[in-house]
């Protein structure tokens, strides 16, 4: 069978089917599950043996060595895990550092001298490179009860080319505890973990973090929130089928993209949308105002879109309700054949649209993403599960086990990222297996499912693949970087990173902050949450306690590199007039945390206007007085004979 024939796989006893839909992808990037590196740096005295001919060495931690217990950590709190790895400096008698390939003997014990061996004791490491009389044993593990809080020393021996036997460096290393580090591991955190995806993107609260950093708490008024912040933006590529336009992609910068049957839709970075290809049913004539937008998703012939305070608008055709979009706010939509999707505010699922295989019989739960297929609908929880629903002539909603990261439907076959990176796919059954379902190894930060049969992906190099029916090229995908990617009918789009750098909601550098717009910062000022409101009084005479001043630091490393001339105020003089504002840190350096300085501003400006308006009243008096006075002369000059 001819896949260029392929009309929409559906029920029989549905009429008048209507072409595949061009599945757009889930937005969002994939993550990783992290790993909890436990405690203890290492901060050890220095310890020495006397070898065999008199000579000696000396092993020592580096300054920053640290003993780092490493336990996997579940969507559950984990136990801390009894493997760490240990670094260490090994010299000569005369402090000459060693270069090497020494074995290694560690043994675990309960006391510095004498005592009993803990765990699987001793362990050995061989061929341990020293470089520069660093030497790094990357793995070791006394087994689980070894190390239970109690105090403990490692008895370290060492045999290097030429030794005899291995010698035994006194004193024992003591292990000591230091905090919790993280890092990036592998699996899934659960909704309630900090999750970090291969491209770096950080969730606190969400395994689905929609930026650099999402913190989602379950009262926001408790946790940290950055809203906003820089979408990564560039120009679009676009290949395949091309007879309506639907390729001749628009320049301009894109935050989102998204292939249908005949058309295609973008959002750009400043938020507005452009649509290109075919308009046979006013799918592109896009709704106004045209601003304010944050997510697009397209069907066949019909088009959605979030706006930034998270309500959502449809256009194109509606001869199933696609477009007669629900009340409320949402976080993300979908489009599929003549059906959509949407993720509310609260996690919740809703569906409308054409229902004729219960594609819109929506699952209850809350999730974290979203994919219309043909006549199939499939998410991803908030655990990290998959759930599909609908048609299911070819296994298309027999979802895999495991947790993901990004989801894609197309007409009868599905694809879905885990969480380890790796793609998955299913739904292929035959006469419809074109090699769609044939998906690449690697690692994968997007993907996308095409109605008529390809599949696209983009690596975690941000490089793209494409596979299965192949047509018009919709497989033969671009060179270069790209940061996400959909797939139409029979053509692909993506957009590409090679971009100047966005502009930032927030940018840290290492001598300041940049907010690009006004130079303000949003802060809580209703009146309704304050108490005990009082007017500033002597603003101006607590300003002028201030001086401002230039200088230089002493030490421009320990301010974060800032050299040159700068203007700023002393704090032991700031002291005398906001004690509030002043602070130590723990070296016992004064610091400053300016607040009110706006409020302070203005009645200061105030009592200036008020002082000036009081001498301007007082000379208009004074010209007043003197006018009279001259009348006066006047009038007795005029009387005079």
């Amino acid at each position: 069978m001819n896949p260029q024939h392929l009309r929409t796989v559906r029920s029989p006893t549905v009429a008048a089917p209507i072409r595949a839909p061009g599945a757009s992808p889930v937005t969002g990037s994939p993550r990783r599950d992290v790993r909890r590196l436990a405690p203890a740096a290492l901060i050890p005295v220095d310890a020495q043996s006397e070898r065999g001919a008199g000579a000696t060495r000396c092993i020592r931690s580096l300054p920053l060595a640290a003993l780092i217990l490493v336990a996997i950590a579940s969507s559950n709190a984990a136990d801390i895990g009894t493997a760490f790895s240990y670094q260490g400096s090994l010299e000569k008698p005369a402090g000459t550092p060693v270069t090497d390939t020494c074995d290694f003997r560690f043994g675990l014990w309960d006391a510095l001298t004498g005592g009993n061996q803990k765990g699987t004791s001793p362990q050995t490491e061989t061929a341990v490179d020293v470089v520069g009389g660093v030497f790094t044993v990357p793995f070791l593990d006394f087994g689980p009860g070894a190390i239970d809080g109690t105090a403990r020393w490692l008895a370290i021996e060492v045999q290097c080319p030429g030794d005899a036997a291995f010698v035994l460096l006194d004193p024992r290393v003591e292990l000591t505890p230091a905090p919790y580090s993280i890092r990036a591991g592998e699996g899934v955190g659960g909704p309630n973990a900090l999750n970090v995806t291969p491209s770096g993107d950080v969730g606190i609260g969400t395994t689905a973090p929609a930026a650099r950093l999402d913190v989602n708490g379950a009262a926001r008024t408790t946790t940290l929130e950055i809203t906003g912040g820089s979408q990564l933006q560039g120009p679009l590529a676009g290949w395949g089928r091309n007879d309506n336009g639907q390729t001749d992609i628009p320049s301009g910068m894109f935050i989102a993209v998204a292939g249908s049957v005949y058309h295609s839709l973008g959002l750009r970075g400043d938020g507005t949308l452009v649509g290109w290809g075919s308009n046979s049913f006013d799918q592109l004539n896009l709704p106004a105002p045209n601003d304010g937008f944050v997510a697009i998703a397209t069907g066949d012939y019909h088009d959605l879109a979030i706006r930034s305070d998270g309500t959502l608008v449809g256009w194109g055709v509606n001869g199933y309700g696609q477009i007669n979009v629900p009340s409320g706010t949402f976080t993300s939509v979908s489009a599929g054949n003549a059906h959509s999707l949407a993720i509310r505010s609260d996690g919740t699922l809703v569906g409308w649209g054409l229902n004729d295989d219960g594609q819109t019989n929506v699952p209850s739960g809350t999730f974290i993403a979203v994919a219309a297929g043909g006549v199939h609908s499939l998410a991803i929880r908030s655990d990290g599960t998959l759930v599909g629903w609908g048609y299911n002539a070819y296994g298309q909603i027999n979802v895999p086990s495991g947790t993901f990261t990004a989801v894609a439907a197309g007409d009868t076959h599905s694809l879905a990222i885990r969480s380890d990176g790796m793609l998955v796919a299913w739904g292929c059954g035959f006469p419809y297996d074109y090699g769609q379902c044939n998906v690449p190894s690697g690692t994968f930060i997007a993907v996308a499912a095409g109605a008529l049969l390809h599949s696209l992906a983009v690596r975690s190099d941000g490089t793209l693949i494409g596979w299965g029916w192949n047509s018009y090229g919709q497989t033969d995908v671009p060179s270069g970087t790209f940061t996400s990617v959909a797939a139409g009918y029979e053509h692909g789009l993506a957009i590409r990173v090679n971009a100047p750098p966005p502009n930032p909601a927030l940018l840290l550098h290492t001598n300041s902050a940049v907010k690009p717009g006004t130079n303000t910062w949003t802060i809580y000022s209703d009146r309704r949450l304050k108490k005990n409101i009082e007017p500033l009084s002597g603003a101006l005479d607590h300003l002028l306690q201030l001086r401002g001043v230039t200088f230089q630091w002493l030490d421009p490393a320990s301010q974060g590199g800032i050299t040159g001339t700068q203007m700023g105020l002393i704090a032991d003089e700031v002291s005398r007039a906001f004690p509030q504002w002043v602070g130590r840190d723990p070296k016992g350096y004064q610091t400053l945390t300016v607040g009110g300085f706006e409020a302070l501003t203005a009645e200061a400006l105030r009592e200036l206007r008020a002082e000036k308006d009081r001498q301007l009243d007082e000379k208009d008096c004074k010209i007043e007085e003197l006018r009279s006075e001259i009348e006066k002369l006047k009038e007795g000059m005029d009387r005079r004979p």
